[in-house]
């Protein structure tokens, strides 16, 4: 985990949270003038009982550091965005704007999901792996092949990215749906028609 990875940890992690509370109520007693010497040894000491006393459970450990990660793919993607925008049609930038948003509000409410379910491996995958090694494909294609040449039911990569782009953005408008009306059951069919997507990831260009 990154410097900045470990940073949000400790900052987010909830013996932090309690002993910050604990030290604000410090600070109180002494704006009210209940304390006055040796304040900060007060308040130190107790933000070290609020975060010594309160033990991190493995399971918020965990959480947290998916959320983490799910924060920097969110990022990373929105950078490969930013890069890639000049050489994409506006059709295209219209779609990876709408996954964006979708995947943003997903992660957001990413712990309503089971720990190691196919829809958040999926998430994971499609913002790490999948729609990254799509664009990137796609961009090694000389731009006159990739706009005009049918390679695919009479389709050119430039319609197959698109179509790719719809779907994904389909079945994250379906995943968040889901997850604002609680019906857990159906994220699980998001999940796993999304994984059957990467399987073909490396073949979505491939012509004769």
């Amino acid at each position: 985990m990154s410097m900045s990875g470990r940073l949000a940890r400790f900052f987010y992690g909830t013996p932090n949270l309690v002993g910050m509370g604990l030290a604000l109520l410090g600070l109180g007693l002494l704006f009210f003038g209940l304390i006055k010497s040796f304040w900060w040894l007060i308040v130190a000491g107790l933000y070290g009982v609020g975060y010594l006393g309160t033990p991190q459970r493995p399971e918020e450990v965990r959480q947290l550091d998916e959320r983490l990660e799910m924060q920097s793919l969110l990022q990373a993607f929105a950078e490969l965005c930013h890069r890639v925008r000049p050489h994409l049609s506006p059709p295209v930038l219209a779609q990876l704007e709408v996954f964006q948003q979708h995947a943003e509000a997903i992660v957001q409410r990413i712990d309503r999901l089971e720990q190691g379910s196919d829809t958040r491996h999926a998430v994971r995958q499609t913002l790490a792996h999948y729609l990254p090694e799509l664009i990137h494909d796609y961009l090694q294609l000389p731009p006159a092949f990739a706009r005009f040449h049918p390679v695919r039911e009479g389709n050119t990569p430039r319609q197959i990215l698109l179509q790719q782009l719809e779907l994904v953005n389909g079945e994250f408008s379906r995943i968040l749906k889901d997850l604002h009306s609680e019906q857990v059951g159906k994220l699980e069919a998001h999940g796993k028609f999304l994984r059957q997507r990467f399987k073909h990831a490396d073949s979505v260009f491939e012509y004769s």
